[in-house]
Formats: C-alpha cells, structure tokens, sequence
C-alpha cells in the first residue's frame, strides 16, 4: 500500500520516527541502524515502508536503507517471527552479519539474540538459508555520529526499548562505549552491548 514516505522529520528516538508528509504525521517503527542513519529533526527524510496488518491495528514500519527491508520481509517469512521481533533482530545485528549466520547455519549465535530461541533459530536457518545465499547486501551505510553523548543516551533508550531494565542498560552501554571509543554510533553500542551481554 505505502512503498515510501518523503517528508519532513518531526521527531526520532530509537524506536520510532515521525515523517510529515503535507501536514499528515506518520508514525514508522524503525531500527537502531535506521535511527542511526536518519537526518536531523527539520529536514527532508525518506523512508521506505512496511505496512503490518493486525486485527485492531495497522502499523508502519521504517527503513533507510533497501537492504533492511529485504531482510525484514524475509524474516516475516518465517513461522513465529512478527513484525516486533523483526526490528529487534534487525536491530541486534548488522545485516552483514545476520545474512553470515543464517548461510553459515550458526543457530547457536541466532540464539543468543533478544526473542530468539532454539526453535526460532533452527528454524531461521532452515527457511532462510537459501533466499539469504541469493540475496546481495551492499545498500547499508553506517553513519559517522560526533556527538558521543547523545549517541549513548540514546543507545540506553534503545536497550530499554528492548526490555532492558534502565540500570542494565545505563551499564551495559557505559561498558560498551570503552571498548568501542573510536566509533560512538548508537547501532554500533548497541551491538556491542548485546554482544557483551551473550
């Protein structure tokens, strides 16, 4: 129904963003990666779109980049993964390195990401493997952020998001944001916070 919405950014945080498209705002729910990639609060943002139908309720979901939206769809693809499991998938790994697992049937790294479990994941590699040989990523585009703190408020946001409690998360990202110094992106202490709690 929607393939993208262009429009001015009226609000962003780890989880969500709103675009306004001719005075109408829209609601999209997005990825750390995608959060990490969006322009300031003001200025002209596309994002591409997936429309998720339920029985009381309809929800867009956001991407920056085509490859994450491929990688969405296919996820959906899969018995037990919805929409809100989807984004969090997306937003514990790079699609890189999502693709790697899956192809190299490494259902025990699958598992240690936030809702996945052993029957999820097995069955991730099972379904998945051959559409993620076939699939070519090249689309995604890690932003360079300077304002560090920011970068770390809002990667504890997104841990909470996450169902993090909030002392967890305020940790977790601190300890995070040690190891990985050189490169403070929100996706990037993200990923590095989950990985430290696996």
């Amino acid at each position: 129904m929607y393939e993208y919405l262009q429009g001015k950014l009226a609000h962003k945080d780890p989880t969500s963003a709103v675009i306004d498209c001719g005075g109408v705002g829209y609601l999209l729910k997005i990825s750390v990666a995608s959060f990490d990639n969006l322009v300031a609060i003001g200025e002209i943002q596309k994002l591409l779109t997936h429309l998720a139908v339920g029985d009381d309720h309809q929800t867009l979901f956001g991407f920056v980049h085509s490859d994450e939206r491929k990688l969405f769809r296919l996820l959906l693809t899969v018995n037990g993964i919805g929409p809100v499991l989807a984004l969090t998938i997306l937003s514990s790994t790079t699609p890189e390195n999502l693709r790697a697992m899956i192809v190299s049937e490494e259902d025990g790294l699958l598992k240690k990401i936030k809702g996945i479990g052993p029957k999820t994941a097995k069955r991730m590699v099972v379904e998945l493997k051959s559409a993620m040989e076939a699939l070519h990523l090249g689309d995604v585009v890690v932003s360079q952020n300077n304002q560090s703190n920011r970068a770390i408020e809002d990667a504890q946001l997104a841990l909470i998001s996450l169902g993090y409690k909030r002392e967890s998360a305020i940790k977790a990202i601190l300890q995070a944001s040690k190891k990985i110094a050189d490169d403070l992106t929100v996706d990037n202490l993200v990923k590095q916070a989950l990985k430290q709690q696996s």
